[in-house]
């Protein structure tokens, strides 16, 4: 991960608790995979779907995190 966009991640606020930053990654739209970084360690954990995931947004407190993720019945926003 480049310095930018780590820059960029922290400032759009898409940081949690304990300095978990939440983003994107894959080579097109459709493998989008949400996946958490863990500032200290270094770790990066996969938790998406892989299917169009986007969008993450933590909540105020930094406790829980949404995204918009693809499914059976189409997109749908996940907790």
């Amino acid at each position: 991960m480049t310095a930018t966009l780590l820059f960029l991640l922290i400032y759009n606020g898409i940081t949690g608790q304990n300095g978990t930053i939440a983003f994107i990654t894959g080579e097109n739209q459709e493998q989008w995979r949400l996946c958490l970084a863990d500032v200290e360690s270094g770790g990066i954990t996969p938790i998406g779907q892989g299917m169009r995931d986007s969008t993450p947004q933590w909540s105020p407190d930094g406790s829980m995190l949404a995204y918009q993720s693809k499914g059976e019945n189409g997109m749908s926003v996940r907790v």
